[in-house]
């Protein structure tokens, strides 16, 4: 299971819409990813894998709808994308207790199993990266919102 979190994503696509593998599954492989090497990258702000596997299993009882591609990849959320109810500190101390009572809109191909996002100014421009991006902000403070 371990293999999936390093699986491109258009072939994670293919497994999960042919059921050769559960969104259950492959965020459990991100989860599992995160818990290894979080601890010494820092990546990950507020990591609630508990919500993103509900995601995930309520995913797997629906068929994937033909318009959406990436339907039920993991996908990460850099911290300066809203997350309503959840912590959002936009990679500043200053708001490292900030709820927002807004989100933003998901990509349209986005799945509904977010995992992890990436601090600001890490590796990735994307506001929605995967988990297995090695983002590394040693000394600083994290920005990163697992769901």
């Amino acid at each position: 299971m371990d293999e999936l979190c390093f699986q491109p994503a258009a072939s994670l696509a293919r497994l999960l819409r042919a059921r050769k593998v559960s969104a259950a599954e492959v965020t459990k492989a991100f989860i599992a990813q995160i818990e290894r090497v979080n601890p010494r990258v820092n990546a990950i702000v507020t990591f609630l894998p508990d919500l993103a596997l509900r995601r995930a299993r309520a995913l797997d009882r629906q068929k994937p709808p033909p318009d959406k591609p990436l339907w039920g990849l993991p996908i990460a959320y850099k911290d300066l994308v809203p997350t309503r109810g959840i912590r959002t500190t936009q990679g500043s101390l200053v708001h490292e207790h900030h709820v927002p009572d807004v989100a933003a809109e998901p990509p349209p191909d986005a799945a509904a199993a977010p995992v992890p996002a990436e601090p600001p100014g890490s590796s990735s421009d994307s506001p929605h990266a995967t988990a297995a991006n090695r983002s590394r902000n040693r000394g600083q403070q994290p920005g990163t919102t697992f769901h």
